[in-house]
């Protein structure tokens, strides 16, 4: 599994919004934040992590929400 921060304003995350992220993977991922997401909730994207050892299936990818402030609004 790997880990990756998602910055999102606050007026994106009270009404949902879809999102790119660049993992250390090399790979460019949609995500889909839900409506009403808070800051430090974590998203798990199966299968979009690092591959297993031995060649065994890849891990997730979690996505951790960070809240931050919408400087056009506050």
């Amino acid at each position: 599994d790997i880990a990756e921060e998602l910055k999102v304003v606050r007026s994106q995350a009270k009404q949902g919004v879809c999102k790119l992220i660049n993992t250390m993977t090399g790979l460019t991922v949609a995500v889909d934040i839900p409506k009403g997401t808070s800051d430090g909730d974590i998203i798990t994207l199966r299968g979009f992590g690092i591959e297993g050892f031995g060649g065994g299936p890849p891990g997730d990818l979690n996505v951790i929400i960070n809240v931050v402030s919408d400087p056009a609004i506050e």
